[in-house]
This record gives C-alpha cells, structure tokens and sequence, in this order.
C-alpha cells in the first residue's frame, strides 16, 4: 500500500512540473452585428439590441487599438476565427466555445464561464468582460480574461497558472509524511 501511494504522489508531481500553460495575449479583428428581435434585423443601437453576432473574425496583431499577439499566439495572425453570438438581453449567454480557430495541427478555443456589461450600454458604446478557460492543442488548460468593447474590437488574454498556496501547503506535508513514514519503515 504505501509503494502504490508513494507511486501515485510522484506521478503527481511529475505530471504538474511537466505541465506547459498557455501565455500572452490575442487580439481579434472583425465586424459585428446588432440584433434586434422587435424589427428582426441588425441596428446601430447597442442599447435597443439583444444580440452580438460576430462575422469576417481573424486573430490580428495589426489592430492599433490591440496588443500585439504575444506569448503563445506569436505569429498567429490573419487566422479565421469562428466567434459565437452573445445574447445580452434579457439575460446572457453563449454557445461555448465563444472563440476557436486553428492554425496548423494546433487549435485554439476560449470557454467562457462568465459574463458581465461594464458601464452602461449607450447607442454607440458597449464593453463586455468575462473569464473562462483557454484550451490549445499541447497545452494545459489555462484560466484567462476576455475584453470586447464596440470601438476597439476583441482581445483575449491569458495569464500563468500558479498553483494556490494551500495546493503546495498540502503536497509538501504529504511528502514529509511519506518520509517519516518511509524512515521509520527503515528504522524497523
């Protein structure tokens, strides 16, 4: 019992220094569509539409109101980019994955798992922010942030995992664990 434990904590640990998380930033390019259910069709007006729907999407780094693409996404400009609607009123939501697009064997997608308005809605502004989870192809899944306002177009960034604290906290004593215990099998 205590070998097949002790051989579960090393992969364990193994597998987490191994793990390669997902860094920098990506911007997107593209056109977007306001949809309004009481003309059943697109509008100017963010504050009277219920739906974001987004066309002609491309991960851009030529966007002067974008970061450059960094980190992770390098060189990965003027990709096709499959964006999902955003329904904003009365309630919101979106189709996961929001955003994918692949380049090369690679693919990358964004799921998102929250949604908030920042400011007020007018006629001609709009900012949305969210948080959820990046996923590549050769990559651990990583936690990141999502930004869409209506003048400067979309951005994602993705930050590092760090473990938490107490993470670290609890492997390490069990590890101090295994060893006392291991020495006092030897002392036996």
């Amino acid at each position: 019992m205590k070998n097949t434990l002790m051989a579960v904590v090393l992969s364990f640990i193994a597998t987490s220094a191994s793990a390669t998380f997902i860094t920098g930033t990506v911007g997107f390019n593209g056109n977007v569509g306001i949809w309004d259910t009481d003309t059943a069709g697109y509008i100017t007006n963010y504050a009277n539409g219920e739906r974001l729907d987004f066309a002609n999407v491309t991960t851009s780094a030529v966007n002067p109101f974008l970061p450059s693409n960094t980190g992770t996404y390098s060189g990965l400009d003027g990709i096709a980019t499959t964006m999902s609607s955003i329904t904003y009123n009365p309630f919101y939501s979106v189709a996961n994955p929001l955003w994918s697009f692949t380049s090369g064997t690679s693919t990358y997608s964004f799921e998102l798992t929250s949604l908030n308005i920042v400011g007020p809605i007018t006629d001609g502004f709009m900012s949305l922010a969210g948080r959820g989870t990046l996923m590549a192809t050769g990559y651990q899944d990583t936690d990141g942030i999502w930004n869409w306002t209506a003048q400067t177009g979309l951005t994602f960034s993705a930050g590092s995992s760090v473990p938490e604290p107490s993470t670290l906290a609890l492997l390490g004593l069990g590890l101090c664990g295994l060893g006392f215990a291991r020495r006092k099998q030897a002392q036996a």
